[in-house]
C-alpha cells in the first residue's frame, strides 16, 4: 500500500512541476500606425502605461512616447501584437524583412537586454529592457544604443 501511495504521490507532483510555464505571453497593444522606437523596462518602483493581465496574457498598452515601465518581473517572454480591441495583429516577420516593400509597415525587434545605472556612490542597479520598433521598412532602426537606452529611461523616472 505505501508503494501505491509513493507512486501516486511522485505522479502527482510530476504532473505540477511540468505544468509550470517559463515563458509568459506579452501582449502588445501598440496604436494604430504607430511609428517610433518602444521600450519596456521591467522590475521598476512604478507603472507607466496601462497595464492588464487577462485570459492568461500581460497586455502592456503603449503609449504616445512609446515607454512602459512596469512593476512586472517578467524575464522571458513571447510577444503577439493586438489593437486597442485587442483583436490579435500579424506583423511580417523579422525574417522576411528582405521581402518587404519599403513603405510596408511592421513591428519588429523584442530584443531583451540590460545595463547598469549607478544610482549612488555605493550601489550599481540593473536595468532590465525590452526593445522595438515600429513603422515603414525604410525608416526602422533594428540597432539598441544603451546610450539612448539609457537617456530615455532617465528621461521617463
Amino acid at each position: 500500500m505505501r508503494k501505491i501511495a509513493k507512486v501516486f504521490l511522485f505522479i502527482f507532483l510530476l504532473g505540477c512541476n511540468s505544468s509550470s510555464k517559463e515563458v509568459d505571453l506579452i501582449g502588445l497593444v501598440v496604436p494604430d500606425k504607430y511609428e517610433g522606437e518602444i521600450y519596456i523596462f521591467f522590475n521598476q518602483n512604478k507603472n507607466k502605461g496601462k497595464l492588464l493581465f487577462k485570459q492568461g496574457v500581460h497586455f502592456f498598452y503603449i503609449p504616445s512616447d512609446g515607454v512602459v515601465f512596469t512593476e512586472s518581473k517578467l524575464g522571458k517572454g513571447e510577444f503577439e501584437f493586438y489593437n486597442n480591441d485587442l483583436e490579435k495583429i500579424s506583423y511580417p516577420s523579422s525574417m522576411r524583412i528582405k521581402d518587404l516593400n519599403l513603405n510596408d509597415y511592421l513591428v519588429t525587434g523584442g530584443i531583451y537586454s540590460s545595463f547598469e545605472l549607478r544610482v549612488d556612490s555605493s550601489r550599481v542597479e540593473k536595468i532590465n529592457f525590452v526593445y522595438f520598433t515600429a513603422g515603414r521598412k525604410s525608416e526602422i532602426n533594428l540597432q539598441v544604443n544603451e546610450d539612448v537606452v539609457r537617456s530615455v529611461y532617465l528621461m521617463n523616472l
